[in-house]
């Protein structure tokens, strides 16, 4: 169950490469729709914040905007 998970997440991060529908069959089998929604929100977010924090300057412009 977990390694169909984490197939998921290396589909959804690598950004050469889409979810095919087999994988998200098979995702299907283990999760229901919510777990899902869950999961996809989780690997997202983590993708997100992996690629901002990369770039030092980009925190720094935000933290400056927030403070303005």
């Amino acid at each position: 169950m977990e390694k169909v998970a984490l197939e998921y997440a290396d589909a959804m991060t690598d950004t050469q490469r889409e979810v095919e529908d087999e994988l998200f069959l098979r995702l299907q089998k283990h999760y229901n729709d919510d777990t899902i929604a869950q999961i996809t929100m989780i690997i997202a977010w983590e993708n997100s914040s992996s690629r901002f924090n990369r770039v030092p300057h980009t925190i720094a412009v935000f933290l400056e905007a927030l403070t303005d």
